[in-house]
């Protein structure tokens, strides 16, 4: 009893971990605690009362009388088919290695057939659906093919109900799932399901039908893993200073993953370039005018963007406040050059094009 409390009360302490990891752990001293106290009640309660009721006279018992004609129980019949059989044994000493060869032999056959994962599936009535757009697609073309995905969820029989999320991931309701950045060709699922047989179910049936429906997106549909926070289960992880030669390599990766045949969902986290405008700032206009690259950066970004200036409460939700430009004055290209700049320093004001050259080209959309 005191070695069982002392290992019990040996792990205990990783109940009090908090976050990520305490939610990870918490599963292992549940699991000593339990099993050493069943252990223990075993070994000092039901052990004693099996013998009590079942074993009526010991193996060894020289003083009994022996009873000639009475009916032998389970036990005895047991120990004199061992006796014969150790019998047979000691003579033929070559048949007892050999049978004992085999037995291992064969076990270690059957264990080759045990599916083994070293963190398996977290095994919730839940899964993640990721879709991935072009980069540079709009948010609205986004939030169009979430519509399309969300009419095949509700067509789908299992689902109990599910949460969109477009531009931006869900807050982490799980310590393996990881939040991406926000990004406008990015959408996300939480799907809740009826149970967790119909988790592994859907998640099998929908990663072809969601990849018919959204031809032009990838979609990624997984279930919640245990262990440590990883993208995917096979990742190929190349460093360096250079962007290009890292994308240019990246290629050549892909291209080798693509060719295996059992591969799915084959992907670059640089993913495309996108189409985008260069600010070239003449630096010695600027300053003379007083007009810094981080105002000018602000202004276009409060301008085209927007930016936050309050916030309304509606009830206990919170929405920004933005400011930006209307909408005839941000829709084409020129509008940007026509951007008029204001110096803090020299109380100048012109317009963007007069300090800066606007060159279109394509560029890295993320740099992960």
């Amino acid at each position: 009893l005191t070695a069982t409390i002392t290992i019990i009360a040996s792990f205990l302490p990783l109940l009090i971990i908090t976050g990520s990891s305490g939610e990870f752990i918490m599963a292992l001293p549940i699991a000593v605690a339990l099993a050493l106290a069943v252990s223990f009640i075993v070994a000092v309660m039901l052990t004693p009362l099996l013998c009590r009721f079942f074993i009526k006279k010991g193996l060894h018992d020289h003083d009994a009388v022996e009873t000639h004609g009475k009916k032998k129980s389970l036990l005895d019949r047991l120990q004199d088919t061992y006796g014969v059989g150790i019998n047979i044994f000691m003579k033929r000493k070559w048949l007892a290695f050999t049978l004992g060869g085999c037995a291992f032999a064969f076990g270690v056959a059957l264990f080759a057939l045990v599916p083994q994962q070293f963190f398996p599936s977290a095994e919730r009535n839940q899964f993640v659906i990721d879709v991935w757009m072009p980069q540079g697609t709009r948010i609205e073309a986004t939030d169009a093919v979430m519509g399309r995905i969300e009419k095949a969820l509700g067509s789908s029989k299992g689902v109990a109900h599910y949460a969109t999320f477009v531009g931006q991931s869900s807050p982490r309701f799980y310590y393996n799932v990881n939040p991406q950045q926000p990004d406008g060709a990015y959408g996300q699922f939480i799907v809740n399901t009826a149970s967790v047989e119909d988790t592994t179910r859907l998640v099998k049936e929908l990663r072809p039908a969601l990849a018919k429906v959204a031809p032009e997106a990838m979609v990624i549909v997984k279930e919640v893993q245990q262990g440590a926070q990883t993208e995917a289960p096979i990742e190929v992880r190349i460093s360096g200073d250079d962007i290009g030669e890292l994308k240019r390599l990246g290629e050549q990766v892909q291209g080798i993953l693509e060719g295996v045949s059992f591969a799915d969902y084959v992907f670059r986290d640089y993913f495309n370039d996108s189409y985008r405008v260069d600010v070239k700032v003449n630096d010695e206009l600027s300053n003379r005018l007083g007009i810094t690259d981080a105002s000018l950066s602000q202004t276009l970004s409060g301008a085209f963007d927007g930016g936050e200036v309050s916030t309304f409460w509606e009830g206990d939700r919170a929405v920004s406040i933005k400011l930006r430009l209307n909408q005839a004055s941000r829709s084409n290209f020129s509008d940007i050059g026509n951007t008029y700049l204001n110096s803090e320093l020299t109380r100048a004001r012109v317009p963007l094009r007069a300090v800066a050259q606007l060159a279109p080209e394509w560029q890295t959309s993320r740099i992960v």
